[in-house]
């Protein structure tokens, strides 16, 4: 199998057809257009999420300092996404011999970091190294409580798809870390510095607090497969088209110069830090969250027709399949 998140038809017929499901325990699973698993355990219920990078840690300082934050947040953020109140994220690793006391210690320092920051507790889970791995593998499990069985989901057409802040922030972070000595030959320390600050718009907690308030339809946050792909997944799994507004979608000077640079798509790339919303009146939602010092963008809206389109003033193209990493191993 190709690296990274399952397409569509390997999850289909290779994971789906072996799921067992108990009603009276699971409200809801991951699938596309959702990103977590709801079970019934009373009140409140309970959300589950998991996010997973098998190449998480090396000795490239860029990697150490904030790969794991970025993980962190992709936990919280799904659990944020689903409409609960992120509550713990438990750490799970699994890593070769040569993995250092030291660099357990300072990964478990990123994370208690962002724990603190956004007051939730850091549990752990089974760590240990093995022979048989050659790269650290990090699992951290998000977990939220929420009150209701199913907080929303509740997709139409002619509802409209708003994203907030910008795309691309992770990936921009992580290539402005990465090739911060070569960057500098070609931009101001200031231009790059901005580049690098990003990294503080990682959480979309803030955003779905505030959406979850107004009463949204549908969230998701912008990871594998980027925007083009976060859209394909959320139309699909609700069996409906779109129509979206490429010019219309936020995206930061810094991001489009380094990713020219790099020959990157930055629609393609992963997102964190971004949150695709369905609601019935996008307008009045953002807003809501710019009271609330979050920038969002009305980028498109649900069809009841078959095709997902990307409009580009007179151009129209059409949504394909995603390409999942593409960002790349190399820069990971």
């Amino acid at each position: 199998m190709k690296e990274g998140k399952l397409s569509e038809p390997v999850w289909e017929r290779s994971v789906l057809k072996g799921i067992v499901t108990r009603k009276e325990n699971i409200v809801s699973g991951v699938g596309l257009g959702r990103i977590g698993n709801i079970f019934k355990t009373g009140e409140p219920y309970t959300i589950v999420s998991s996010e997973a990078d098998f190449l998480l840690w090396d000795s490239s300082p860029y990697n150490r300092d904030i790969s794991g934050k970025i993980l962190f947040h992709r936990a919280v953020n799904a659990c944020a996404a689903m409409g609960a109140k992120p509550v713990a994220v438990q750490v799970q690793l699994l890593c070769p011999l040569a993995f250092m006391e030291s660099d357990l210690k300072a990964l478990m320092s990123s994370l208690k970091e962002e724990a603190e920051k956004l007051g939730i507790s850091l549990v752990p889970g089974k760590i240990e190294s093995s022979s048989f791995v050659y790269a650290p593998y990090l699992v951290l499990n998000g977990i939220g409580a929420v009150k209701t069985e199913e907080p929303y989901y509740k997709i139409e057409a002619g509802q409209e798809l708003l994203l907030t802040k910008w795309i691309a922030i992770e990936s921009t972070v992580l290539l402005a870390r990465k090739y911060e000595k070569e960057l500098l030959s070609h931009f101001t320390p200031v231009f790059l510095g901005n580049a690098q600050k990003l990294l503080k718009y990682i959480s979309v907690v803030p955003e779905a607090l505030v959406a979850v308030k107004h009463g949204v339809k549908a969230m998701l946050p912008i990871e594998e497969g980027g925007i083009f792909g976060t859209l394909w997944e959320l139309a699909k799994g609700a069996g409906l088209g779109l129509e979206v507004r490429a010019k219309d979608i936020p995206i930061k000077q810094e991001t489009i110069e380094i990713c020219e640079l790099y020959h990157k798509n930055p629609y393609k790339l992963p997102s964190a830090g971004s949150l695709l919303i369905v609601v019935e009146h996008g307008e009045q939602l953002k807003w809501e969250l710019l009271n609330a010092g979050i920038p969002s963008t009305v980028i498109g809206v649900l069809t009841d027709k078959s095709e997902r389109v990307l409009l580009n003033g007179e151009e129209k193209r059409f949504l394909e399949l995603p390409k999942m990493n593409e960002l790349g191993e190399e820069d990971n």
